[in-house]
């Protein structure tokens, strides 16, 4: 693997998703990413199956910022990639819990 390939990983796919011991309970859904060029599209998918679009702000390295109105919230997620895991703090506009994501890369078979 050439050293641009490891310092450019590609995150595209489907994360499944928990997010639990919140005020508001349990959350749980899909992150699909796809590499578009330098950054990435992709939407949020929650287990009723509502699609939410995210719009990424920042991507640095492991680390991929972005926004999304999921669950009817205005939410920045901060989300760290470790191989198959991800690992995200969602802030929501006018909520002072701070939620924490977690996620597993799905199986592409």
């Amino acid at each position: 693997m050439s050293a641009l390939a490891q310092s450019n990983p590609d995150y595209s796919g489907s994360w499944g998703y928990e997010v639990k011991n919140t005020p508001y309970g349990n959350f749980y859904g899909t992150i699909f990413l796809i590499k578009a060029g330098s950054t990435y599209k992709g939407n949020v998918v929650n287990r009723a199956g509502k699609q939410y679009k995210l719009e990424v702000l920042r991507l640095k390295g492991n680390r991929l910022v972005f926004t999304s109105d999921v669950e009817e919230t205005n939410s920045v997620f901060t989300c760290n990639f470790k191989g198959d895991s991800l690992l995200a703090t969602v802030e929501v506009k006018g909520d002072n819990f701070l939620y924490k994501l977690k996620a597993r890369k799905k199986n592409s078979k």
